[in-house]
């Protein structure tokens, strides 16, 4: 494609995509040279409206359109159906069953009566076949989400705006793949405004179609797609943005999950604002990338650009993410322990081995009468973690690291009933301090042993605890938690029992996923 043809293409963009949104911020991230265009803060809250409603707009106008349709994961869905309200057309649009409820929702508020939404596969692919299928069949016009010249012209109106909002040459630029419509679009005109830049292609790990095409010399498809970040979970890019990329991106790399939520944690700490795992993975490739160079201040040497392409996520998928940005690059680690089972064991591992240990999650239930199993996470330094290895090995304490092993990313409690059956059931309260909880298991060491603990760390002032405990004394084990720890309460016996059903642990000798840890990938 001719860079002139694609020039004349975004120009007439510009005098489009303004009747549905306005403009959106460049800022400036304190203390670097970092610069993020926040498309979180567009019409959708995402970008995905300039490409849309840029080409339902060119194709209305020239008495194309009478009927129009789409498959999206949800951004592309809220730009179509706000081309449809706005220009008063019909549209029938796919999208994946597994589409967070926030993006149909937001759908069906900006089409506000001019869409019909509906739910098939379980991936963008399958919502495009159908949606292709209902063209076929019903005469409708395809808006694709990203290989379309006046859609991916739309998409590089954000690079127009930096242009107009930024005076000075960025030296860097690093944009998110998914199909490549917005990093296709965004780079041409970086490399026309800013010769010299260096552009970096970021894709999740599970997603690198573009790179692999790239690297093939032409396009291919992958068999399947990791859907954590569902905006940019394509298994083919488009064939425009292929050539644009190929022509315009100096150099791709990939980003985990993980990074990608610890890129989300590090956006609300600097700048207050939750973008969804796709709108974050730019800002996850800058950080991998400025870690992993020799200048240690490559931050502030370097006038570097990245967007923030959206902020559509379900609330319900915070509490993942948190946990995954604080295990990105061991900043918590988790430890299964190998040690005696009995009164005080637990204790002299808190109180011995990691007195000012930060603990911030506890997995145990009683699998074996001789041995206990416990998992642990903390929050600490290299340096730190080090140390306390090294004091591990020193008190024969057995331990391994689970921290990437998918049932401690599930919860999973293993727990032998007929250990736990007899034990004394609470719901523990206790101040957010170091040293609360034990010295609570100080004040019961002598009569009581914990058979069963599941915390974890909220961010409240108050840690809340499910234990169990068995007990030569069940009166004086009350009184003392009620003296301590005066919000706690024993469980009713009703949810004792659900506990109870709940699990049932078969083997004896040793706990579920023991030796199935996970490495650090």
């Amino acid at each position: 494609m001719q860079a002139d043809e694609f020039l004349r293409e975004v120009f007439h963009a510009e005098r489009r995509v303004y009747n549905a949104g306005d403009p959106t911020p460049l800022m400036r991230i304190h203390d670097s040279n970092v610069f993020v265009k926040r498309e979180d803060q567009g019409p959708i809250n995402a970008y995905k409206w300039r490409g849309a409603f840029n080409s339902i707009a060119a194709k209305h106008a020239a008495g194309e359109l009478h009927h129009i349709t789409c498959a999206s994961a949800g951004n592309h869905a809220q730009g179509v159906a706000i081309a449809a309200r706005k220009l008063d057309l019909p549209a029938t649009i796919f999208m994946p069953r597994s589409t967070p409820a926030t993006k149909v929702d937001a759908v069906k508020r900006h089409g506000n009566g001019n869409v019909d939404i509906r739910l098939v596969g379980d991936d963008y692919d399958s919502a495009a076949e159908a949606a292709t299928m209902f063209c076929d069949n019903n005469g409708a016009t395809f808006i694709h989400a990203f290989d379309d010249l006046q859609t991916v012209a739309g998409q590089a109106t954000i690079a127009k705006e930096v242009i107009q909002q930024f005076d000075e040459d960025f030296d860097y630029a690093f944009l998110q793949i998914g199909g490549g419509g917005m990093a296709a679009g965004v780079s041409s005109l970086l490399k026309q405004a800013y010769p010299n830049i260096k552009i970096i292609g970021v894709e999740g790990e599970g997603q690198a179609s573009m790179k692999a095409s790239v690297d093939h010399g032409e396009r291919i498809t992958l068999s399947q797609v990791d859907t954590f970040a569902d905006g940019s979970a394509v298994k083919r890019p488009g064939a425009i943005p292929f050539e644009l990329c190929r022509d315009n991106i100096d150099n791709y790399m990939t980003v985990s999950n993980y990074e990608i939520s610890d890129a989300i944690r590090r956006l609300w700490d600097e700048m207050r604002v939750t973008p969804e795992p796709s709108g974050a993975m730019g800002y996850a490739g800058l950080m991998k990338y400025a870690h992993n160079q020799a200048d240690p201040d490559f931050l502030k040497n370097n006038k570097i650009l990245t967007v923030i392409t959206g902020a559509n996520m379900d609330f319900s998928r915070l509490g993942q993410i948190a946990m995954d940005s604080v295990a990105a690059k061991h900043k918590r680690s988790y430890y299964r322990f190998h040690m005696d089972e009995g009164r005080g064991n637990l204790l002299g591992l808190l109180k011995d081995v990691m007195p000012d240990i930060n603990v911030s999650d506890f997995m145990y239930g009683k699998t074996n009468e001789g041995t206990a199993f416990p998992v642990i996470a903390f929050e600490a330094t290299s340096e730190r973690i080090a140390e306390f290895e090294e004091k591990l090995a020193q008190n024969n304490i057995g331990f391994e690291d689970v921290t990437y092993s998918p049932a401690i990313r599930a919860r999973v409690i293993p727990y032998d009933i007929d250990l736990v059956k007899d034990s004394q059931f609470y719901q523990i309260q206790f101040p957010e301090r170091s040293g609360a909880l034990r010295e609570l298991l100080e004040k019961i060491k002598d009569f009581s042993e914990i058979t069963y603990f599941n915390y974890s760390f909220s961010g409240e002032s108050v840690g809340r605890a499910l234990m169990a405990f068995e007990t030569d004394n069940p009166q004086r084990l009350h009184n003392i938690i009620k003296d301590n720890l005066p919000a706690s309460e024993p469980l009713d016996q009703d949810t004792v029992d659900t506990i109870m059903l709940q699990s049932k642990f078969s083997r004896k000798d040793s706990p579920v996923s023991q030796t199935s840890a996970v490495p650090s990938p």
